[in-house]
């Protein structure tokens, strides 16, 4: 690489060369201006730029880059201060130029199937281009698109597997909002089920990311039915079978047919602690609803050794997810166990923002666990600290259920203690 350039600077060498032609007063398609573009650099700055060097820069493809010291003499000549003063301007102007086409791109879409790549194309390497793949996204689930929807998973500079640590905010929330816009063309995605599934970076991104536990009696049951014929390992196997018995308890099926693979787990190979957690959930539910206390107790008792303090996100999504299955039994006490093991989740200062949404859904559980203990001030104050923006956006219905809820259970308990009944 030539002394004093960046990698990043060689990003500009294009439309430096493009900004320099259009600024000369002769073009440089003439083999003889060289020697005028020569002479007029020596006038302008007191510089030398030899002939040769000009056409190597401007009149031949290769992939020589000049050096620091040419650029900023030639800049200078046509009217900028240096280089880093043309890279300054270039930028503004090319973050202008993207920042149309994304607004564009918004309200119109893309015409073609060459046009969505060439769009996509010309955004790698921009801050726009997690903003831009969505609005494409967007674009080819309205014109049901199915060519380009079933190619989404094959973007390299998207799905790189050695994503650097400054884009993975970026990727997650294009995959929930994603997400989302998939949940809203049910039938459209009734028609990728069969690719999604059978996808290994569908799997993992998708499938396995965006867990729409909302339409477990839709579009997303079918698809973990499908994703279960192709990723087999235990973890998968375990995400796969807590999923569907979530779903069967949810409708009210308790001797649910993938309970046995709950029931007889040995967790043979590693799993992540999340699946397991979903499971521990789970077997309570259904030892509560079978009335056996001895085989409840030995659930609880396994939550300590799931407990991950060193992952903050994981650790808190952990805690309110086991809170927000549990509560569809209505009992506060495994939620008290959880919750003391955890150590007062909700007075820990966590910096993350997963970890806030999650500690701030927990809040309702909490407050029903105040409540069932009788401080109907703390319930009401730890409910009315709830934020309904901090949430996770696919269990938005859940949430405003549950909270809704334990505000009734509040009111009542307060009524109560107000009459003096029991």
């Amino acid at each position: 690489m030539p002394k004093g350039i960046s990698t990043a600077d060689e990003l500009f060498i294009d439309r430096f060369k493009e900004s320099v032609q259009q600024l000369l007063p002769f073009s440089l398609k003439i083999h003889k201006n060289f020697k005028q573009f020569s002479m007029l650099i020596y006038e302008q700055t007191n510089e030398y730029v030899s002939e040769s060097t000009l056409r190597r820069i401007f009149q031949f493809e290769n992939s020589i880059t000049p050096t620091l010291n040419t650029l900023d003499i030639i800049c200078r000549t046509v009217g900028f201060k240096n280089w880093n003063d043309f890279v300054e301007k270039a930028c503004l102007i090319a973050e202008e130029e993207q920042y149309e086409i994304l607004s564009n791109l918004r309200y119109y879409g893309y015409n073609s199937h060459d046009d969505f790549y060439a769009i996509y194309k010309q955004f790698i390497g921009s801050k726009y281009l997690y903003d831009v793949v969505f609005a494409l996204m967007q674009s080819a689930l309205k014109k049901a698109d199915i060519f380009i929807l079933e190619r989404f998973f094959d973007l390299e500079e998207i799905f790189d597997s050695k994503l650097p640590e400054q884009r993975s905010m970026s990727h997650l929330y294009l995959m929930r909002n994603v997400g989302l816009e998939l949940r809203a063309y049910p039938e459209l995605m009734r028609k990728l089920i069969t690719v999604y599934a059978a996808h290994p970076i569908a799997q993992e991104n998708y499938i396995e990311r965006f867990v729409d536990e909302e339409h477990l009696n839709g579009y997303w049951g079918d698809l973990l039915e499908e994703f279960h014929k192709h990723k087999t390992n235990l973890e998968a196997q375990l995400f796969y079978h807590c999923m569907m018995c979530q779903r069967d308890f949810q409708d009210g099926d308790f001797d649910s047919e993938h309970l046995s693979f709950l029931l007889h787990f040995e967790e043979k190979e590693p799993v992540y602690v999340i699946p397991k957690i979903r499971r521990l959930a789970l077997l309570v539910i259904h030892y509560s609803k079978t009335n056996q206390p001895e085989k409840l107790e030995e659930t609880l008792q396994q939550i300590p050794g799931n407990l991950r303090p060193e992952l903050e996100n994981c650790n808190t999504f952990c805690v309110m997810k086991f809170c927000q299955l549990v509560y569809m039994q209505h009992d506060a006490y495994p939620m008290k166990r959880y919750l003391a093991y955890y150590e007062q989740a909700s007075t820990k200062n966590y910096h993350h923002i997963f970890a806030k949404r999650n500690l701030n859904v927990l809040k309702i559980y909490q407050a029903f666990v105040a409540a069932s203990d009788g401080d109907i001030a703390q319930a009401q104050s730890m409910l009315d600290s709830y934020n309904p923006l901090y949430i996770i956006p696919t269990h938005h219905t859940v949430n405003e259920t549950h909270f809704r809820s334990v505000q009734r259970y509040i009111t009542r308990e307060a009524e109560k203690q107000n009459t003096g009944t029991h």
